[in-house]
């Protein structure tokens, strides 16, 4: 007999590298932050690909800066050239 006490087994799409794509679910920020994830398939956060997980992370809020994933500097924004 199985153990009552067991969750029932949910089907979860796996990325490449075998991490848990949880669509809807936070991003798991150390995924963000490095790349990898010691939970792998059991992990219960969101692993998207690289350039999907910057989208997000920036729409959630975690990215840094001003939300756009472009600095100042990459803008062309400068704010003393208004001073010359």
């Amino acid at each position: 007999m199985s153990d009552a006490k067991q969750a029932p087994q949910q089907n979860v799409k796996l990325t490449l590298a075998g991490f848990p794509r949880r669509e809807g679910a936070v991003i798991c920020s150390f995924y963000l932050k490095t790349g990898t994830c010691k939970f792998g398939a059991t992990c219960k956060f969101d692993h998207p690909a690289p350039g999907e997980a910057i989208v997000m992370a920036t729409s959630q809020g975690t990215g840094s800066g001003t939300g756009t994933g472009v600095s100042s500097v990459e803008s062309g924004e400068n704010k003393d050239a208004a001073a010359c």
